[in-house]
């Protein structure tokens, strides 16, 4: 079964840092909620001598057990997700990063590299980092997502997603009066350490981290008591009574979740100029110096002034009290495009091969008032308005859909609703048969400019018109023609590939309808209400914009859609030139003449010593293969057999049918 990988290099009970609580909250809040098989990856040697636990509803494989298996699991991912990343090159991630769906970026390397120049240090102290790595990463990546509360280098050069950290005040105590400073937090050179010289003080860090800054800064600490950091002691270190001023002066702190914590601990802290810098708050410093000085302004202020301090940037603060916000732009990001739509602000309408795709693109061009940009000229932007996946193929002959669009979310959220059309799973996949067959027949026996050539001179009056009786008398290289793609010998796979991908139900996913099923404001129609006006009222109520569009027309078999149908199809189903003969539906005589076709097979009248196979048919040469699918990809592999698989989809059909409650085709 195809999987998602989410890359981390710690989190679990060892929580050395914020991006470990950061990949603790995603765990927790976020990870129960992804859609699609996932894999947390733990780049690192999970330690020996210190138990480790993952509070995690997923399967978690780390790379120091297994390096190999580590590698293999990363390279055989559908997407990779890294939740935080080493700041160093690394060849597991270069080697896929073409898969790389999104990065999350936890600290500016720019910034923080640059620290110790800011704070005027000759030396300083500093994680390992390649600011360079980090730009390589940030372009891989399809999505790159800022935790931070304040812009940094990469906002210039991406298209960043600013997703701040949360977290939740529940302690919410009275300002603390004493006048002794707090540390806590890593010793590294933004967060300022050598403040604390001098200071009556605690710190709460790595103990080992603050020796080196007595050692090479030539600082005494005298006045300051170290313990040794451990996160299960954080509460106890934050209750403490006999502190009240938090050293909270981190240069280019990203979020700060220390500085939270002190907030919500009744401890006034001392902050940096730039975090935060919109609010007005008076205890900043820069420097040494400033730090002294706001430590002795502090505490000259009586209980309600430091009150009245406290509170006020506490509930500035409480914007980032937002968990299920939070956890509802990453489901966007992650489950993030549930399917590829057609649609409005308020509620799209899913789009799938076999499932009114052509009805629903026609509607651009019909409404494009409704759907598209208005250029500056006047017009629509009509260029990019092609939903099938290029896969490949030269941009300038096949766009993807998305440029033109007003629209272009495509996942569902809180406000926005999606709709998804279904019908009987073998009608579905019967459907795709027939398209795959005459594509690839086509491919293979192309017409040229006027010449219909020897394939659609025999398929299309007998197939599709339906106006023989019987297929005794037919050209023997005609017959030959059905018999190659049906040869038990041959490569049958283009009977459950592409357009026969009977198990899927949107076009830019493998989600399956169950979990569809699953996600709030996904709805479910019936494909032949889709034209329906009684939905398009429904459409009307959700979003008044749908006010503009008139009808739902099916789009006939003879393709009024034209020139612009026309290269819709010219490359996705390998018409080289001329016209969209049959347009995307099955044309009416089509399976009757397939029925007599291998009626007149099994009895031995055409055909005869040909072995042959047809799904749809009780025939010999079915015992002979094996149609199987491993659900992501349209090639058969290791998977369930096909007709396991219609049942089970069927199943889910019906049970959605008979019991869901955003069934709209019900209420029609």
């Amino acid at each position: 079964m195809s999987y998602d990988v989410y890359y981390a290099t710690g989190g679990g009970s060892l929580v050395y840092g914020g991006s470990d609580v950061w990949v603790n909250n995603w765990l927790r809040e976020v990870a129960p909620k992804l859609i699609y098989p996932s894999k947390l990856l733990i780049h690192r040697r999970r330690p020996e001598n210190i138990k480790v636990e993952y509070d995690s509803p997923i399967e978690i494989v780390w790379q120091g057990y297994d390096p190999r298996g580590f590698e293999e699991t990363i390279k055989n991912a559908r997407k990779i997700h890294i939740l935080h990343g080493y700041y160093t090159p690394h060849k597991v991630i270069e080697e896929n990063k073409d898969k790389i769906e999104s990065l999350c970026v936890h600290v500016s390397l720019d910034l923080s590299l640059k620290a110790g120049f800011d704070l005027g240090l000759k030396r300083y102290l500093h994680f390992s980092a390649v600011p360079e790595w980090e730009k390589k990463v940030a372009k891989w990546a399809k999505k790159v997502v800022w935790i931070g509360t304040d812009k940094m280098p990469l906002h210039d050069k991406f298209d960043v997603i600013d997703i701040p950290n949360y977290y939740e005040f529940t302690q919410n105590k009275k300002v603390c009066m004493s006048n002794r400073v707090g540390f806590a937090s890593r010793c590294e050179t933004r967060k300022s350490p050598h403040f604390l010289d001098g200071v009556d003080s605690m710190a709460f860090t790595d103990v080992n981290d603050f020796k080196w800054w007595k050692k090479n800064l030539n600082l005494k600490f005298e006045k300051t008591r170290v313990y040794q950091f451990n996160y299960n002691n954080l509460h106890r270190f934050f209750s403490r009574e006999d502190w009240g001023i938090s050293h909270s002066c981190f240069l280019n702190e990203p979020f700060g979740y220390s500085i939270f914590q002190s907030l919500d601990y009744g401890k006034l802290p001392i902050l940096q100029m730039d975090w935060l810098s919109n609010y007005e708050y008076p205890f900043r410093a820069l420097n040494k110096q400033q730090f002294d000085e706001q430590i002795k302004n502090i505490s000259e202020l009586s209980w309600k002034e430091r009150q009245d301090y406290l509170d006020g940037l506490r509930n500035y603060c409480r914007q980032y009290d937002n968990k299920d916000e939070w956890v509802e732009k990453y489901l966007e990001i992650y489950n993030g495009m549930y399917f590829e739509n057609i649609g409005t602000e308020k509620v799209t309408i899913g789009l799938r091969l076999r499932m009114g795709e052509c009805t629903l693109n026609s509607l651009l061009k019909t409404y494009p008032s409704v759907f598209l940009n208005k250029l500056d000229d006047g017009s629509y932007d009509m260029e990019d308005q092609n939903s099938h996946d290029a896969g490949g193929r030269e941009e300038e002959n096949f766009q993807p859909l998305g440029k033109g669009m007003k629209y272009v979310r495509n996942y569902v959220s809180s406000d926005r609703k999606g709709v998804v059309l279904i019908r009987d799973v073998l009608d579905k996949w019967k459907s795709g048969y027939y398209q795959n067959l005459k594509v690839e027949l086509q491919r293979m026996y192309p017409n040229s400019g006027e010449n219909q050539g020897k394939f659609l001179s025999f398929f299309q009056p007998f197939f599709l018109k339906n106006i023989c009786n019987t297929f005794v008398d037919v050209d023997t290289d005609m017959l030959d023609i059905i018999a190659e793609m049906h040869d038990v010998n041959n490569d049958l796979s283009w009977m459950i590939s592409h357009h026969a991908t009977f198990w899927q139900w949107n076009n830019h996913d493998a989600i399956s309808l169950m979990k569809m099923s699953e996600v709030e404001n996904i709805y479910f129609l019936e494909l032949k209400d889709l034209s329906n006006p009684t939905f398009l009222e429904w459409l009307r109520k959700q979003d008044k914009a749908w006010e503009g569009v008139k009808s739902i027309n099916k789009i006939s078999s003879s393709g009024d859609l034209g020139g612009w149908h026309k290269k819709l199809h010219q490359h996705e189903d390998g018409i080289v030139s001329g016209q969209d003969m049959w347009g995307c539906f099955t044309p009416p005589g089509f399976w009757s003449s397939m029925d007599l076709f291998w009626k007149e097979y099994k009895e031995g009248k055409i055909l005869k010593g040909k072995v042959l196979a047809c799904p749809f048919y009780e025939l010999e040469g079915n015992k002979l293969i094996s149609l199987t699918t491993n659900w992501d990809s349209p090639t058969p592999d290791k998977g369930e057999d096909v007709f396991e698989v219609v049942k089970k989809e069927q199943d889910i059909v019906d049970f959605i049918r008979e019991n869901h409650e955003r069934y709209i085709s019900k209420e029609f």
